[in-house]
């Protein structure tokens, strides 16, 4: 039996090896991230609907998901954590960063954010924390171009980066009025909010799959996040250390 088992080692290896890379590439959880998706329509009334599962979040860790146009400025949330809380820190971002605004601490590991800015009335509104509403008066709207998605830890550290998964992610341009919105603010699915748009709204939805179905125009998918730069080559270190082990012993017990 015990030859039986080396005779078809080799090959079990090989399987192994197979099934770690499919594994590895379905790996789903944001790390050390960063990803850029372009607005390349505009309208009167921007928007940004976030739902993400923050698994992990070291000391100083960050995540931030935002709309940026040219420059410095920036619209959307940041998760940051600070080491002396024990929760992680949310903070609004409405333009330069003396314009960030804090929300509070969530020790939550599901964040759910959605954020409207309408250029016309220069007043943007933000929902968080199960229908918290605040609303912000604009003294200046940049055109806004990309949705910026990204991760990582202000130490560098690795084994500190924060982990995390979208579970839908949508952001663009509709053309209607914040006012219309009020009774919408808090529904939870967003597409009631979409068709509330006149004509059709241009919608960018990252997520984590590599395929998306949808029937909204200029429809941006999200890339499947990447591994860490170490997972995979310890996978085929491992693998093969086990291969040369394996061959050397068979080659002694030939001799």
């Amino acid at each position: 039996m015990f030859n039986l088992l080396r005779k078809h080692v080799l090959k079990y290896m090989i399987l192994v090896f197979i099934l770690l890379l499919i594994i590895s590439q379905s790996t789903h959880v944001f790390s050390a991230y960063r990803e850029e998706y372009s607005i390349k329509e505009q309208g009167n009334l921007y928007f940004l609907d976030v739902n993400i599962n923050i698994y992990r979040i070291g000391n100083y860790g960050v995540i931030s998901i935002y709309l940026k146009p040219d420059g410095v400025y920036a619209y959307g949330i940041t998760v940051l954590k600070d080491p002396d809380k024990e929760a992680y820190s949310m903070y609004l971002m409405l333009g330069t960063q003396n314009e960030w605004y804090y929300l509070g601490d969530s020790d939550e590991p599901n964040l759910k954010f959605r954020l409207f800015i309408d250029v016309n009335i220069s007043r943007a509104v933000v929902v968080y924390d199960n229908c918290s509403i605040r609303e912000y008066n604009l003294s200046y709207i940049p055109k806004l171009k990309e949705l910026y998605v990204s991760s990582f830890n202000i130490t560098g550290k690795q084994a500190d980066y924060p982990r995390f998964i979208i579970n839908s992610l949508k952001a663009g341009v509709l053309n209607t009025s914040i006012n219309d919105l009020k009774d919408y603010y808090c529904i939870p699915d967003i597409n009631t909010i979409l068709n509330k748009s006149t004509g059709t709204p241009v919608i960018i939805t990252a997520t984590n799959t590599t395929t998306q179905n949808s029937n909204t125009t200029n429809t941006v998918t999200g890339k499947k996040p990447s591994l860490n730069t170490w997972v995979l080559p310890t996978i085929i270190a491992l693998t093969l250390a086990f291969l040369i082990i394996i061959y050397f012993y068979k080659k002694k017990g030939y001799s």
